[in-house]
């Protein structure tokens, strides 16, 4: 097939430039004659798709869902059904929820990477409707749990759709199951490589030793633990981020706890936070430039969640930063255990203050950090990916 025409469709473009955006970059840079549909699309959440068309269902006119997209969940279905492809030699539709469901002929390849199986599929159900407050209200909850049983049972369908299935990390590929008509191996999603004039000139912050989550404020993230983990080791935790369960959070740590002031400098929230003998540091948002220097000088960086592959734990090697990871995440299938920093076993307190005291312990090697983090680089992601969707259609 020559120059075929490609779709890349991604369940939604409303929220700011996190992992799963920036492997959506990256995937638009391998294919850039490619075209971008999605469900609802808001400009200004993604300035990089500032001069590309990009298709959107019906719910683009809907009122707030391109901010409430979760309040038209009944609607994703028919959304994504609904999108015309018929113009299109190839479909690659890019996912963690409808975005797999959209409609194709025999004539056309759709091929789907999958990101990770929708979470109201999985057994923990009642945490991700309980870290939503309005639904937690009696009746919503009940109407709720209903409207997922429908959408539950679509997916169900829908997932024997995409002619190969492409998943995120071996993790994503245990938990899809048997869902999928075709399960490819895993291909690894890329990560952000500092520009090295930046990490050069990142200073150092005026906390001389601290630990590091930098990650969107979720339940699933289970920054909880690290929480409770820097209490009991009496170590500076800088909570980098924000998301649904930041108040819970900045509950849970208490007295212990401070939260960065609108317009008040990384350098001066961390003076003001020593003043004050707090231990744990809610940053809020951070820049890209705040992001280098809290990754260049941590102690190490924290992923205590089930993470789809964990993006973070990369960029921190790319920093000369270790990592303490869960075992079950998909950047855990990569990163050696003691080399690269710690893989724990259960998400239990224990296990994260032993892995604690274990990154205390080892001398790492920013160069072998490095070095590991540079295979995920943006250009050989961008070779993979091409090879994979042109072998497919030959």
């Amino acid at each position: 097939m020559n120059n075929p025409k490609i779709c890349i469709v991604y369940d939604r473009l409303n929220t700011k430039h996190g992992g799963a955006e920036f492997l959506l970059e990256e995937l638009s840079k391998a294919f850039p004659e490619a075209s971008l549909a999605t469900s609802v699309f808001e400009p200004s959440a993604v300035p990089w798709l500032a001069k590309k068309k990009v298709i959107t269902s019906f719910l683009q006119h809907f009122l707030f869902a391109k901010k409430y997209h979760q309040f038209y969940l009944p609607l994703m279905p028919l959304a994504f059904e609904s999108l015309d492809l018929a113009d299109f030699d190839i479909i690659i539709s890019v996912t963690s929820a409808e975005a797999l469901g959209v409609i194709t002929s025999p004539e056309q390849l759709h091929i789907s990477y999958l990101l990770s199986p929708p979470r109201y599929l999985e057994l923990n159900q009642s945490e991700y409707l309980n870290s939503y407050p309005l639904i937690r209200l009696p009746g919503i909850y009940q109407l709720t749990k209903l409207i997922l049983k429908y959408v539950s049972w679509w997916y169900e369908v829908a997932a024997k759709r995409p002619d190969v299935v492409i998943p995120l990390s071996l993790s994503v590929a245990k938990r899809a199951g048997d869902r999928y008509v075709r399960l490819s191996k895993p291909l690894y999603p890329p990560i952000s490589i500092p520009n090295p004039e930046e990490m050069n000139s990142a200073k150092a912050l005026p906390i001389k030793c601290f630990i590091l989550s930098l990650s969107r404020l979720v339940w699933y993230k289970r920054i909880d633990l690290i929480i409770r983990a820097a209490k009991i080791t009496n170590k500076c935790l800088i909570v980098a981020g924000e998301g649904s369960v930041f108040y819970t959070l900045v509950g849970q740590a208490g007295k212990d706890g401070v939260v960065r002031k609108s317009g008040e400098s990384l350098d001066e929230f961390c003076l003001r936070a020593q003043g004050e003998e707090k231990l744990i540091l809610f940053t809020k948002s951070v820049s890209e430039k705040e992001k280098t220097r809290l990754l260049k000088y941590a102690k190490v960086t924290c992923m205590l969640g089930r993470e789809d592959f964990g993006l973070v734990a990369l960029e921190s090697l790319a920093h000369g930063t270790p990592c303490l990871i869960y075992r079950d995440s998909g950047a855990a299938e990569v990163i050696e255990n003691g080399l690269h920093g710690c893989v724990f076993q259960d998400q239990k307190i224990q296990d994260v203050v032993t892995g604690l005291k274990v990154i205390d312990r080892t001398s790492f090697s920013p160069t072998v950090l490095q070095k590991k983090s540079w295979e995920y680089r943006p250009s050989t992601f961008r070779k993979q990916v091409k090879k994979l969707v042109y072998d497919g259609c030959l």
